[in-house]
């Protein structure tokens, strides 16, 4: 995509923002003289005030649909989908201002500031989750269809990354706006540093802060891996910008492709409306601010998908030289191998009978390009040796934090009768951490209706499986936190977040969770940026 077309995208997207906007003023004048006309003419108010609004809302659909989006082609199809959002919006907006009351008496200044985060949720569901083209007539079906990947994509690709692109950024803009809310609930002063930069710099920041600005120099810092700080550095070489600058940039460029690569794996096997649910799903999820602060998140999820995306192509030695690179910004990028293994298995048109000569005929040279996640760890593993006197340092360092290994039902178990015999914030801080788990089960026991679809989404629920039993078996036994960082580590579990996306678009409730998902971002988020230890 040149310049000028992506350019020229974003101001056809900023005109479509305006003339939704217009049209909301419009038909927020609308409905207020129908009310009034009714209110004169001796009618009850609330019934005046129903009918005001059915006639806004009537409106607003018929505007919206032929002027704004321009959907031409039997726009009455997409009623029903603006209803139910639009209510569901109307709800929320309640009850946001509904607490906003409880701080702000004045009812004018606290509509001011609910209307701004409802009209960017209003205009997103309807841009991307009612006037869009139905399942059944759109070309990009799921992974049965037997189409090629590039058919699938085509036409598709900009949109995505159009859209991957405005998420982040209202996402950004959300966390903004909560942010500034509770600086002005509690008349605190405004630090603009602060509100951009510092609130994304705690805890495990100041590390990889440390190791960019001088390296790796304790062997306690190599429980932190290298890219990351890596790519702060050069970064800041290249910017002159401070490191924790150098991070935000880093963190923000690697979100947005990551969103995009993700939308391109979820398209490619379940169609565009499951890759814009899970990539809304992932973007406002509760602890999703991790992608947008100096932490690995945004950069090693983005090789992880791009790695998967380029091994779905049958592009394997770009496929494995990602998963490397994964691999050297977290360590369970090394199982990514696992998943690249049996794409390459389907590639070559292998089942899993290892043991006959006809299954050795079949591979290739690009088999050796699985090797290279093993390599390069091999190779950081060297060099860890050479610096610390351990090949192993990274797992040696662990215990510092005082983690050892229990099997996940303990963790579980346990993390339960902390919570029940819990009190205060460590209660609302420990059923944050057994929600998170108990739904990472979930999004597992929703891929399991998958696994015998294909040898893909076979290798995609073993992923999650392991994935899932690492990041919750190392309890930090000092704290006796037995699912400490999980609420974080879950943000790993890609494909759950896929079969979560494809469960909410089945069930038309992707607007109503993101809602959810959104408020969890707004609150966890803002305890992380006043240095609360959220995972």
């Amino acid at each position: 995509m040149t310049f000028a077309r992506l350019n020229n995208s974003y101001l056809v997207e900023l005109w479509t923002f305006i003339k939704y906007a217009l049209t909301g003023v419009f038909n927020t004048v609308l409905t207020y003289l129908v009310y009034v006309i009714l209110v004169y003419i001796h009618m009850q108010p609330s019934l005046s005030l129903a009918i005001g609004y059915l006639i806004g809302m009537i409106s607003s659909y018929a505007i919206n649909s032929r002027w704004t989006f321009k959907k031409t082609t039997n726009p009455w199809s997409y009623f029903w989908r603006f209803l139910i959002i639009n209510l569901l919006i109307l709800v929320l907006s309640e009850v946001t201002l509904h607490e906003l009351l409880h701080v702000i008496h004045s009812a004018d200044i606290a509509q001011l500031i609910n209307v701004i985060p409802m009209t960017l949720i209003g205009f997103l569901s309807n841009r991307f989750l009612v006037f869009v083209p139905s399942a059944s007539s759109t070309s990009l079906k799921g992974s049965q269809t037997g189409v090629s990947i590039p058919a699938k994509l085509n036409g598709f690709q900009k949109e995505l990354f159009i859209f991957s692109l405005i998420t982040v950024v209202i996402q950004h803009l959300w966390l903004t706006f909560t942010s500034l809310v509770e600086l002005l609930l509690h008349k605190e002063r405004v630090n603009w540093y602060n509100l951009f930069i510092g609130n994304y710099r705690h805890w495990d920041s100041g590390w990889y802060v440390e190791i960019a600005r001088n390296g790796f120099i304790t062997l306690k810092q190599t429980a932190f891996w290298p890219l990351y700080p890596l790519f702060m550095r050069i970064t800041h070489d290249v910017t002159q910008t401070g490191y924790a600058a150098s991070g935000i940039i880093v963190s923000f460029i690697a979100f947005v492709f990551f969103l995009y690569f993700l939308g391109r794996i979820a398209t490619i096997e379940f169609g565009p409306h499951v890759a814009r649910a899970t990539i809304l799903l992932f973007a406002f999820f509760p602890t999703a601010y991790y992608f947008d602060a100096v932490y690995t998140e945004s950069l090693f999820m983005v090789f992880c998908v791009a790695a998967i995306d380029r091994a779905m192509a049958n592009k394997f030695w770009t496929a494995g030289l990602l998963a490397s690179l994964a691999t050297l910004t977290r360590n369970t990028g090394v199982f990514l191998d696992l998943i690249l293994l049996f794409e390459y298995l389907r590639h070559r048109d292998m089942n899993l009978h290892f043991w006959t000569s006809v299954w050795w005929k079949k591979l290739n040279t690009q088999v050796f390009a699985l090797t290279l996640p093993a390599v390069f760890l091999s190779l950081y593993m060297i060099y860890l040796k050479n610096l610390t006197g351990h090949f192993l340092a990274f797992l040696t360092a662990e215990k510092y934090w005082h983690r050892q290994y229990m099997p996940l039902w303990d963790t579980y178990y346990l993390s339960w009768l902390r919570m029940i015999h819990s009190s205060g914030w460590f209660h609302e801080y420990f059923f944050t951490e057994v929600s998170m788990v108990t739904l990472a089960i979930c999004m597992a026991i929703i891929g399991m209706r998958y696994v015998r679809r294909s040898y893909r989404q076979l290798s995609w629920w073993l992923y999650l499986i392991v994935v899932l039993w690492i990041a919750s078996t190392e309890p930090s036994m000092n704290a006796k936190d037995y699912l400490v960082s999980f609420p974080r580590y879950i943000l790993m579990l890609f494909p759950g977040f896929i079969y979560l996306g494809s469960a909410a678009n089945y069930v038309r409730a992707t607007p109503l969770i993101v809602v959810l998902f959104a408020i969890g971002l707004g609150f966890l988020g803002n305890m992380f940026f006043h240095g609360v230890w959220i995972a």
